[in-house]
């Protein structure tokens, strides 16, 4: 559609369907958000310099947010201790009390089994949605970490008095790195990863998903340079304050982060169109503007795309499929063959 293909467009569309006809509501309704789409490329909104620059010329669109939300999630997401699991595991394992060998050996295997977690994760993803899923990551999260804190100390409390039951605590701090390590592979990494994409309208995801990358890359230099200086100096409270970073975030990802479960590509631009940054906010304008739609959700994002291009005097239902072929025309080609054939009619 963005080459002008758009018959060429509808007939591949209709098949990767499943064999639609071309009048069918479902295909229908994809053709007019795809078109909506098309619209809005190559503007200078989606310039890296205007989108870094808070989002200058995106208006009610606002990319700029978008990049912050794309950006600061990966922040929350390692600061909210899955290196300090990770990648210091063999520490972690040695302040329980295990061996070097005992715990290097039980690293590895700590990251093996985030795999099953991975995996777990298409169970919940779309059935929670990602904020719930993220919710839940970040509880169980924090409380493990308290728990292995809490192990550690009172392993290294008892190990000249009581050694064997030190060994025992330690053991338990040990499991409770696996359910934090099985948990946030099952709850976190997918939605962390897949939002950064998801809040971006299609036309400048590419460029959008960048700034998820960058807030990953400040994020893991940042507590890869800091997690062993903390452990060096303060041992297990490192445990305590990465616990209770996962119960900061909780009320951000609340308060600022709008569902995108369930939601198709071409609606995202809704849920951002009101200029506040709470997700409440957001939500009745989305609402607002769908029941104006008639509930068409093509009709309100090209409305709102129209807006912010400052053409609000065009008709929203511009665009329609011809039934009989398959066509796609705009209300422009409409005019153009109604002021035809009364030329012909007159003549």
């Amino acid at each position: 559609m963005a080459n002008h293909r758009n018959e060429e467009a509808i007939d591949i569309l209709c098949k990767i369907r499943g064999d639609k006809q071309v009048n069918d509501p479902m295909i229908r309704e994809e053709i007019e958000q795809l078109e909506a789409i098309v619209e809005a490329s190559y503007h200078k909104r989606n310039n890296y310099v205007n989108i870094t620059l808070a989002g200058r010329y995106s208006g009610k669109l606002h990319l700029g947010r978008r990049a912050v939300l794309g950006f600061a999630l990966q922040q929350i997401q390692q600061w909210t201790g899955i290196l300090v699991m990770v990648s210091w595991a063999a520490k972690v394992f040695e302040l329980a009390g295990f061996s070097a060998y005992k715990a290097s050996w039980m690293s590895g295997l700590l990251n093996t089994f985030g795999v099953i977690g991975t995996a777990a994760a298409a169970l919940v993803i779309d059935r929670l949605g990602r904020r719930k899923s993220l919710q839940v990551s970040f509880a169980i999260q924090g409380i493990s970490l308290f728990l292995v804190a809490a192990l550690i100390k009172t392993s290294q409390d008892r190990v000249l008095s009581e050694p064997s039951q030190s060994q025992t605590l330690g053991t338990a701090a040990s499991a409770f790195t696996f359910t934090f390590v099985f948990f946030f592979c099952m709850f976190n990494i997918v939605p962390c990863w897949i939002y950064g994409t998801e809040i971006w309208p299609q036309e400048v995801r590419a460029k959008g998903y960048s700034y998820t990358i960058l807030g990953w890359a400040i994020g893991c230099g940042t507590t890869t340079f800091v997690i062993p200086i903390m452990l060096a100096n303060i041992g297990w409270w490192s445990f305590i304050f990465f616990g209770i970073m996962n119960f900061v975030v909780m009320p951000i990802i609340h308060l600022f982060y709008p569902e995108t479960a369930r939601r198709s590509l071409e609606e995202i631009d809704l849920l951002f169109a009101n200029d506040s940054l709470l997700v409440e906010k957001n939500m009745q304008e989305y609402d607002r503007r769908i029941a104006a739609a008639g509930g068409n959700i093509a009709v309100a994002a090209r409305k709102l795309l129209d807006e912010v291009n400052g053409e609000s005097h065009l008709d929203p239902r511009r665009f329609s499929v011809d039934n009989e072929n398959g066509s796609a025309k705009t209300s422009e080609d409409t005019n153009h063959v109604e002021l035809t054939k009364e030329k012909d009619d007159s003549l």
